[in-house]
């Protein structure tokens, strides 16, 4: 009677992104499809161009795209 084994060690990825290293770059870039326009950079660049925008869209009196800007800049 032959058994059949279950190769344990096997280094066989199941996800995508195998090659991704764990943590996050300094150098790392973001892409961001915003409301109305594509914004590139760093964590730190991106959310300083969201909180721009909003101050932009405030101070234009538009309170409903200066929210969703802010809302935007948290998520970086």
């Amino acid at each position: 009677m032959e058994v059949m084994r279950q190769n344990h060690g096997s280094k066989r990825s199941r996800g995508r992104n195998s090659n991704r290293r764990n943590g996050s770059s300094r150098n790392q870039t973001f892409d961001s499809n915003g409301p109305s326009v594509r914004i590139r950079g760093n964590a730190s660049q991106v959310h300083e161009k969201y909180l721009a925008m909003a101050r932009d869209a405030s101070s234009s009196g538009d309170r409903i795209a200066a929210e969703n800007y802010f809302q935007h800049a948290e998520h970086y």
